[in-house]
């Protein structure tokens, strides 16, 4: 493709210096069809850059959606999970946490198998019910129900990563609220009925075990406050407690993240052959013990 100067050098060596009036013409002709042909060919060079920014600025802020849109769902995970939780608890200055590491841990009498696990009914009803209890008792408290097993799958975490989910999630809980004073990670065990169940004035209730880990560095104090739990509930409710337990398996998992907070305990309420109904009398008599420690400071 030639361009101005090529063709206009081409010109004057071909035709002589002095041109006639067709000769004019015709070069002009020329120069005029070249240039029209050199402009179009700069909008078209113009109009494929803009099109190629608008392109790569389309998919950078697709990817943008993307990954925020993500970000959004796992906020929306935890933070949904908490608004349904603290809708039964008193979020003013709250002195007492409940969470569940294990949440799908459910019973026998729910579930109808062998599997005594549950993504609905499952032993957050009973965090629940000692959360409302304490409520009841001006008790300010905060149930977290985040979905643990759910943040496992959708991470493709084994189960025994359930207390480093957990962990994140009470940590964050702590840093918002200073004022919290206990921590009560609940569950329930998995031993048989006729060790988890004790019957009290011709009800069957749910027993209670304290747990603390040795591994934790707030050990002393986690146990002198299970003890504490376990004396008062003794006195009140004679055979209601199985007593309180020291779990020392010599790895950081073994904290349970009971190092988080001095006053922090895992309770087992009953086990996998326990009813709701006896899970829920237990709970109710848990509130009068958490109660009657915070009176006696």
């Amino acid at each position: 493709m030639q361009n101005d100067k090529e063709l206009f050098d081409l010109i004057k060596r071909t035709y002589p210096l002095t041109p006639n009036k067709n000769f004019v013409q015709s070069t002009e002709e020329k120069l005029r069809k070249a240039a029209r042909k050199l402009k179009r060919k700069k909008v078209y060079k113009k109009i494929s850059i803009v099109s190629s920014g608008l392109l790569l600025c389309a998919v950078v802020m697709m990817s943008i959606v993307t990954i925020t849109g993500n970000s959004f769902l796992d906020q929306a995970e935890h933070s949904t999970i908490n608004t349904n939780s603290s809708s039964v608890a008193n979020k003013s200055q709250p002195l007492v946490l409940i969470h569940h590491t294990h949440n799908y841990e459910s019973f026998k009498s729910i579930t109808n198998k062998e599997n005594v696990y549950d993504d609905k009914q499952n032993i957050t009803l009973v965090g629940k019910r000692l959360s409302e209890k304490l409520e009841e008792k001006n008790i300010p408290n905060i149930q977290d129900t985040s979905n643990i097993f759910r943040i496992l799958k959708k991470k493709g975490l084994p189960f025994p990563s359930s207390y480093e989910v957990s962990r994140g999630i009470v940590d964050d809980i702590l840093k918002k609220n200073s004022k919290i004073e206990m921590i009560f990670d609940i569950h329930r065990d998995s031993a048989e009925r006729k060790i988890t169940t004790v019957k009290i004035k011709g009800k069957n209730y749910a027993k209670v075990n304290f747990v603390v880990s040795h591994s934790s560095d707030h050990y002393k104090e986690n146990e002198k406050f299970a003890k504490k739990l376990h004396r008062i509930m003794e006195t009140n409710f004679p055979g209601l407690s199985r007593g309180v337990v020291v779990k020392d398996m010599g790895t950081r998992q073994s904290t349970y993240n009971l190092d988080l907070k001095d006053q922090s305990v895992l309770v087992d309420i009953g086990g996998a052959e326990n009813t709701l109904e006896e899970e829920y009398r237990t709970t109710d008599l848990l509130a009068d013990v958490i109660e009657k420690l915070i009176k006696s400071k």
